[in-house]
């Protein structure tokens, strides 16, 4: 399946991801001619499917060890298979290009999603900034308004989206012991971080105008 911009994520999270870029002025390609170039190509396929066929019992039987896991390795492992039966040098190139396409299929997919720009943007602020173990509402607002060329702010998030972005995460607004302020438990964001984010700690991060309760200085390095 080929297509401009993004396709689903039920079909993505299931496929080869193969992404294709605009090519530039200094790169030359030869042109694809159907009438010319598509014999050759089906000739190659039906080589392939036959050479399948001749090994269909071993592939069927094959669990070639793979560098991934979980759906990516399901996705993975008839190729790899192939690979490890053709020999050579195919294996080791398989298995280079499992891992790096898979990587840039997550990389994609995460980047795509507001939610997990939300988790690194309060992941950012919890490590530099606000300590409490109880974050108000307001307060998380303000704080990730007031990142630097932050969308929050341009969004114009509310209370209300906040909480619609988080729930997926199992992060749910609740109210403080007094009962007075809705806000978050720090407890909460430290698990979906641990689960949905790997990429380093940011340094640092904005100054945040907010009550003293609920926000620390930030430790000096």
């Amino acid at each position: 399946m080929a297509a401009i911009g993004r396709l689903p994520d039920t079909i993505t999270d299931r496929a080869v991801n193969i992404r294709l870029r605009r090519r530039k002025p200094s790169e030359t390609v030869h042109p694809f001619r159907q009438s010319r170039d598509m014999p050759d190509l089906h000739a190659l396929r039906d080589d392939l499917a036959a050479w399948v066929g001749e090994h269909a019992d071993k592939l069927r039987d094959a669990h070639p060890d793979t560098p991934l896991e979980d759906r990516a390795a399901d996705l993975w492992e008839p190729l790899l298979a192939v690979a490890d039966l053709a020999g050579g040098g195919w294996p080791t190139l398989a298995r280079q290009a499992a891992v790096a396409l898979s990587h840039e299929a997550a990389k994609a997919d995460s980047d795509h999603s507001d939610g997990h720009e939300l988790l690194v943007d309060c992941r950012d602020l919890f490590h530099a900034l606000l300590r409490a173990d109880f974050v108000p509402t307001e307060t998380l607002l303000a704080a990730l308004k007031a990142i630097p060329d932050s969308r929050w702010a341009e969004d114009g998030l509310t209370g209300r989206r906040l909480a619609a972005m988080l729930k997926p995460y199992a992060i749910e607004p609740v109210r403080d012991p007094s009962g007075t302020k809705r806000g978050y438990k720090r407890v909460r964001f430290d698990d979906a971080f641990d689960r949905y984010l790997s990429d380093p700690v940011a340094p640092t991060a904005p100054d945040l105008p907010s009550e003293p309760s609920d926000v620390s200085e930030p430790q000096q390095p």
